[in-house]
């Protein structure tokens, strides 16, 4: 497994790169099914985050920060003449997604069922920081992971995400650092400065919107943002509806 910069990528296909980003406590297998799809278009590359999979832990904790870890992301696909890509995250990944597309260039952004209105989920979270980073960070977490809908994914697809899913606590506190120490308001803030920059087409792939007007609140920040919503509460909406993700790569790769 080639790792640059600390990353572990793999690739498969040739022709317009495709950047994988899975989300926190996972790691690039999870792509596997729509790299497999699309190889023979594209060229697929599903990266490990820092901290997971075959790639480095990183020395301190603000090395996890959003904008740390899409540059060394940057570098690493750079290292592997890597230019330009559709990038795709997912949950936290889709955040990483982001702020890359903020700072370098990309032909398209797709984020899966990450909301960018955080500050539910900050002051939720918050309210928990003694378990998260106490012995009782496995329940928690169990917790959090009962709450994705996973039954409502093909059994294929809940037994690819348990078999990758691996929440280590030390690398979760770190990349939530921000959000769990930060007042949501401030933090939104802070995200909402970086994703007003993007200029990229921008997709948001969802099983089902927050909010009845998170389109529009999304729409206030990223004026071109298109969100899909495939009304399923589910956050694995890819799987739950892998040709309608795997159509827009297709249409994002092609017209880039």
């Amino acid at each position: 497994m080639p790792r640059r910069n600390g990353i572990a990528l793999e690739e498969k296909g040739h022709g317009t790169p495709l950047v994988f980003l899975h989300g926190l406590g996972m790691d690039r297998r999870i792509w596997t099914p729509f790299m497999d799809a699309l190889a023979g278009e594209f060229r697929c590359i599903a990266v490990d985050l820092p901290g997971h999979g075959n790639s480095a832990d990183l020395a301190a904790t603000g090395d996890y920060e959003f904008q740390a870890v899409a540059e060394r992301i940057h570098h690493a696909l750079r290292q592997s003449d890597i230019a330009d890509p559709v990038i795709i995250g997912h949950s936290m990944g889709a955040v990483v997604a982001s702020f890359y597309a903020v700072r370098f260039s990309v032909r398209a952004v797709v984020n899966i069922d990450q909301f960018l209105d955080i500050r539910a989920t900050a002051g939720l979270f918050q309210g928990m920081t003694d378990v998260l980073r106490g012995p009782d960070f496995p329940d928690l977490w169990r917790r959090v992971r009962a709450s994705f809908g996973l039954e409502k994914l093909p059994v294929e697809a809940q037994q690819l995400e348990e078999k990758v899913s691996n929440p280590r606590q030390a690398i979760v506190l770190s990349y939530w650092d921000g959000l769990l120490t930060t007042a949501p308001a401030q933090y939104q803030d802070y995200i909402d400065d970086h994703i007003r920059a993007i200029r990229a087409p921008y997709t948001a792939f969802h099983g089902v919107l927050p909010t009845p007007d998170y389109k529009t609140w999304l729409g206030q920040r990223i004026p071109q943002a298109e969100c899909i919503e495939i009304g399923v509460p589910c956050h694995f909406p890819h799987f739950v509806a892998p040709q309608t993700l795997i159509s827009t790569l297709r249409d994002a790769g092609r017209q880039a």
